[in-house]
């Protein structure tokens, strides 16, 4: 009985710890690019509000951070839509984006949008 004890604490011994959750962030800081007038905007948006620039409406969903001893990340499930001058409104973006990355950026022809921080 001891040895199937003394195993069974060993093992637990080398169960590597799981990562923490993602924190909730109640808003994000987005960074904006005008390319047709080379103008940068740096915006804070609260989660769940939208944030006009220009003919863009931009909706942050949800925006998650990790804990200050992982390595960071922000992440936000964005809409973007835009407002043509017809009045139609066109989807730019629907989905997450990164902070590491600039793949999940918004490139039109016009506009950049991504994600900075989430606080």
């Amino acid at each position: 009985m001891n040895k199937i004890l003394a195993i069974l604490l060993c093992l637990f011994c080398f169960v590597p710890s799981a990562k923490s959750a993602d924190i909730e962030g109640e808003f994000a800081t987005l960074g904006m690019l005008d390319k047709i007038t080379g103008r940068f905007s740096e915006e804070v948006v609260k989660v769940g509000e939208v944030l006009k620039f220009q003919n863009l409406e931009i909706k942050v969903k949800s925006c998650l951070y990790r804990p200050p001893e992982e390595t960071p990340e922000n992440t936000a499930y964005v809409e973007i839509i835009e407002n043509k001058h017809n009045k139609s409104k066109v989807e730019l973006f629907k989905g997450w984006m990164f902070s590491s990355t600039t793949v999940s950026s918004v490139e039109s022809p016009i506009y950049d949008v991504w994600v900075l921080l989430c606080n």
